[in-house]
């Protein structure tokens, strides 16, 4: 198996160094101890990568699913805002001049 410095993986998935190490750091990223250096294992970092893809993939439906959902409730609403409009002018047509003058 052939390991890869720190530095290399920074450049692989084009993230700072600093974020290699901290996802070293925290186990999200599997490594060895060689010497004094840390590696990290090309399978390792292969599997990290698919899973970062899978992650991805599934932020991007969640992030879909709740635009959506947020599109409709705005729609909802913005129907709910010109009905309730509607039914307050007829209710004050009668006793309203103003409302009661109609445009030509």
């Amino acid at each position: 198996m052939k390991y890869l410095s720190a530095q290399q993986v920074a450049d692989r998935l084009s993230i700072s160094l600093r974020s290699v190490r901290e996802y070293i750091k925290s186990g999200k990223l599997p490594s060895v101890k060689i010497g004094k250096l840390r590696r990290i294992g090309e399978d390792d970092l292969d599997a990290f990568i698919e899973k970062r893809r899978h992650r991805s993939e599934m932020e991007t439906v969640f992030w879909r699913q709740q635009n959506q959902l947020i599109k409709e409730a705005a729609e909802h609403l913005a129907n709910w805002r010109s009905n309730r409009k509607k039914l307050w002018i007829e209710e004050h047509q009668a006793t309203n001049p103003v409302l009661s003058m109609r445009r030509k």
